[in-house]
């Protein structure tokens, strides 16, 4: 009888990886047109490199009031095996943490939201260690640009054709592993002091759909 030749380890996890995401659908509604939009849109990229193009994400932009309407159109349309996920940012957002228990009840098995206190570039910033207390999102975002130009001699713009690397570039300068470890426990400290989302500085649950999304969910 002919041997059958024993799959490698990482064949095996890779095929497992690919089977996770058929099982399931993501979609990211954002208010972020450009720098949110871009950075998922990079990460989905590099997802595909890995899964043979397996990832489904769709991403989708619209105002920031129209955030709650947008869900629930996506919701009345999707089918259960679709996650959706909301991406949007502290800055001036009036009613912030009613907003989002609001989106989070209309399916809580399938909708999550992953907000950013004061703004998405928080996120960014724990690639490169601990985030610290901003006032301002324009704080927030001047700080990573000063690391970003530090790392890579070159300045930081928000645009969405600049950002469309962005992903590559934290990757590269970064640590993803530790960002996620330290976006965790930064969240886990204000929940534990019962600090609500727009109390919570600096904060992000983003860590959490990139966390989802890269296992596959």
């Amino acid at each position: 009888m002919a041997r059958v030749p024993r799959k490698h380890n990482g064949e095996i996890k890779s095929k497992q990886r690919r089977k996770l995401y058929n099982q399931c659908r993501f979609t990211i509604i954002t208010d972020g047109k450009q720098t949110e939009k871009a950075y998922f849109t990079s990460l989905k990229k590099a997802i595909d490199a890995e899964t043979s193009g397996h990832l489904s994400l769709t991403i989708k932009t619209c105002d920031t009031d129209r955030l709650f309407e947008t869900c629930s159109e996506i919701i009345a349309r999707s089918n259960v095996n679709e996650r959706i996920w909301i991406v949007v940012d502290r800055d001036e957002v009036k009613n912030f943490d009613r907003k989002i228990d609001q989106v989070k009840a209309l399916a809580p098995e399938r909708v999550d939201v992953a907000w950013s206190n004061p703004c998405f570039e928080v996120w960014f910033l724990y690639y490169f260690g601990k985030a610290k207390y901003f006032h301002s999102s324009q704080a927030c975002w001047q700080e990573f640009g000063r690391l970003y130009k530090a790392r890579l001699n070159n300045d930081y713009d928000k645009s969405e054709k600049a950002c469309r690397v962005i992903y590559k570039l934290l990757m590269d300068c970064g640590d993803e592993e530790k960002a996620i470890q330290s976006a965790e426990q930064d969240h886990r400290n204000h929940c534990r002091k019962l600090n609500t989302p727009s109390n919570s500085n600096p904060c992000t649950t983003v860590y959490q759909l990139v966390a989802e999304l890269k296992k596959g969910k």
